[in-house]
């Protein structure tokens, strides 16, 4: 009976978060979308930039500080059990208004595009960190990464720097992973632990990001529909592993 109330009182704090986070991220897209609009605008231009500039560093600032707490409060043992809001969570969100703010200060426009697409994508990662297998969650930001690399090759002209730049640094994250699975023996590592949890395989993961690296080559090398076709494959790849986790945590 006492294993089942503290294993209600975990997915109820999960819950909690997830929606915490979820709302936190609609609140900060209000908000970053209307910083947006006066940047946009000739008269509030350059008081808005200043006040942008501003945001910037004190939430990059406030972020570091708050996630170091957290990772000293969950050594020390002083993270509360079933604290919805902690130093991590605040951490998250700091992080990701400074982000907001480096892309708005790097290109207004298309960053507000951008943000529309990263705000959702951090609560959807944040859900999958905190339900499915560690494995999973690294699957879906590598394989994230190497979608939006095969998009920028799709759009981006052949030879240019940004698509070189996008190719190389998701086939690094790619390498990265892979070159973990086949070095580090031991399951019980705690950066293997981190990113792969217990049952990650290196007979299969191994091979899967061998082939992500040539599909990265592929739409590098040649653009267009090749890429358009080798990103709709990795999407579906995406759908096939969110279906197959589901059914695992079912």
């Amino acid at each position: 009976m006492k294993d089942k109330n503290i294993k209600k009182q975990v997915q109820d704090t999960v819950t909690n978060q997830v929606m915490l986070v979820f709302g936190a991220s609609a609140v900060l897209l209000w908000g970053v979308s209307l910083l947006s609009k006066f940047l946009d605008r000739g008269n509030t231009y350059g008081i808005t930039l200043t006040i942008t500039r501003i945001l910037l560093a004190a939430s990059l600032l406030t972020a570091v500080v708050l996630l170091v707490r957290f990772f000293l409060d969950q050594k020390n043992g002083r993270l509360r059990s079933g604290a919805i809001l902690h130093a991590g969570i605040f951490a998250l969100f700091f992080g990701a208004l400074s982000a907001c703010c480096g892309i708005l200060l790097y290109n207004p426009i298309t960053g507000m595009r951008l943000i529309y697409v990263f705000l959702p994508a951090v609560a959807i990662l944040f859900l999958v960190f905190k339900v499915y297998d560690r494995q999973f969650f690294t699957f879906c930001v590598t394989h994230g990464i190497v979608a939006y690399a095969l998009y920028r090759c799709y759009v981006l002209p052949q030879g240019g720097h940004f698509r070189l730049l996008g190719t190389l640094l998701a086939a690094l994250i790619c390498l990265f992973v892979a070159g973990l699975v086949l070095s580090v023996e031991n399951r019980q590592n705690i950066v293997r632990k981190s990113l792969l949890g217990d049952e990650a395989d290196k007979s299969y993961l191994l091979p899967l990001y061998l082939i992500t690296l040539c599909i990265l080559t592929a739409g590098f090398l040649f653009g267009g529909k090749v890429s358009l076709v080798l990103l709709l494959t990795d999407v579906a790849y995406m759908i096939g592993a969110a279906i197959y986790f589901t059914v695992k945590l079912i």
